[in-house]
């Protein structure tokens, strides 16, 4: 009887969720191996065999497809690599617990100049979202950053609302709860926008609002992590801002100094229980002896996306619009003891060198027993060099962001 009143008295929401933790860990030990029919490959081999059947040449001019997932033929994903945004990173038809504990998206942007960045991020996993936010100022090493995260959100309809494709409303991603976030992309346009409407701690208002245009090269890629379990992203760097951006430290004059640049990570994963992957993103303007201004930038990961070598097959540079992928590994070395303050990164192929000192971070921990993740998402100083058909391209010290991450999620 005791018993009985003190179920009575929970509520409906906490019930809830300790009726999903059950059920997670219920499905999680018991139900997915009758269910989750998309399998891992089984062994190296079976991968190798895999990859060495789609053709991942980054080709001139080659176009992103209408959706990842064909239906003709049997249904089949477009494995490879794109020059355009992907339009609609769709899936098979997956059953509820993939859905739930498979399927995660996250979309991350900037803006950034010489001084000054501006990130923004919403990750969903169904179980958890979390939306994060920040600025960065390179001269005064300062930063403002806020994070929200919400346990068992599919227990919350439209908290963290993700599209696959475009359209009416479908291109967006969205939050909506305490802080409005809402990041887009306009098929027909081309155009990423984002806008904010928030507060940091210390009620420091957050209302932001860009816009960059994506046409020139971008890269997209569709790799497998079974034959049936996608991986997509699209990324781009060195993107001109065009929309006015008004948030704490910046002003109309700013765009008017320098070029502001915007940034784009958006992945969609049927991702694997455990997930690893170093990531550095930056954008900046190269300036020649000459005074010729060139803007660049470029995405880097390792342990993620792999080739048969060990290279990352989402690692590019970007100079003046025109990508070059990264064909080698990119190497992470962390230079400060495990605290995660200073990083090299190289790459020889690209006779590329980064230094990074980290100004901020967000650790994005979460620890549901069965399900941990370990996300530091960071920004700082970087000092950046690498070389592209003998020319080389580098700054002395711009913003950047790096992501040190391990899940079993």
């Amino acid at each position: 009887m005791k018993k009985f009143c003190i179920a009575k008295k929970m509520s409906f929401l906490t019930s809830c969720a300790f009726l999903l933790i059950l059920f997670l860990v219920g499905s999680y030990l018991l139900i997915p191996p009758l269910f989750f029919v998309d399998e891992l490959f089984t062994n190296d081999d079976s991968f190798r065999s895999f990859m060495q059947s789609i053709d991942w040449r980054y080709k001139a001019n080659a176009q992103a497809p209408a959706a990842t997932w064909n239906t003709s033929e049997g249904g089949r994903y477009l494995y490879g690599r794109y020059h355009t945004p992907l339009p609609n990173m769709n899936t098979h038809d997956i059953n509820p617990l993939q859905r739930l504990l498979q399927l995660k998206t996250w979309c991350w942007t900037s803006a950034v100049t010489s001084t000054k960045l501006f990130g923004m991020a919403i990750m969903s996993f169904h179980y958890v979202a979390h939306v994060v936010f920040y600025s960065y100022d390179v001269t005064t090493n300062t930063s403002l950053q806020q994070m929200s995260e919400v346990p068992g959100a599919v227990l919350f309809p439209g908290t963290a609302l993700f599209s696959e494709g475009p359209g009416e409303d479908k291109g967006c991603t969205t939050w909506s709860l305490k802080h409005k976030m809402r990041l887009c992309y306009d098929a027909q346009k081309n155009e990423f926008s984002a806008d904010l409407q928030a507060v940091f701690p210390g009620s420091v208002p957050a209302n932001v609002s860009f816009a960059f245009s994506m046409s020139g090269d971008v890269l997209s890629v569709v790799y497998p992590l079974g034959p049936r379990r996608p991986t997509m992203t699209t990324k781009a760097v060195a993107k001109k801002v065009f929309r006015a951006l008004s948030f704490p430290g910046w002003n109309e004059k700013t765009a008017l100094e320098e070029p502001i640049y915007g940034m784009l990570d958006y992945s969609r994963t049927l991702g694997k229980r455990l997930t690893v992957w170093k990531w550095f993103a930056a954008s900046f303007t190269d300036v020649a002896s000459s005074g010729a201004q060139t803007p660049c930038g470029l995405q880097l990961t390792a342990e993620y996306y792999v080739d048969a070598s060990g290279a990352s097959l989402e690692s590019f540079v970007s100079v003046n619009g025109v990508v070059t992928p990264i064909s080698c590994p990119v190497i992470y070395r962390e230079d400060d003891g495990g605290n995660r303050g200073k990083w090299t990164i190289t790459a020889p192929c690209v006779g590329l060198t980064v230094t990074f000192l980290r100004g901020g971070q967000i650790p994005g921990n979460v620890n549901y027993g069965i399900i941990q993740a370990s996300l530091y998402h960071m920004w700082g100083k970087a000092k950046i060099e690498f070389t592209v058909v003998g020319t080389t391209y580098r700054t002395e010290s711009v913003p950047a962001v790096l992501e040190d991450h391990h899940s079993l999620w």
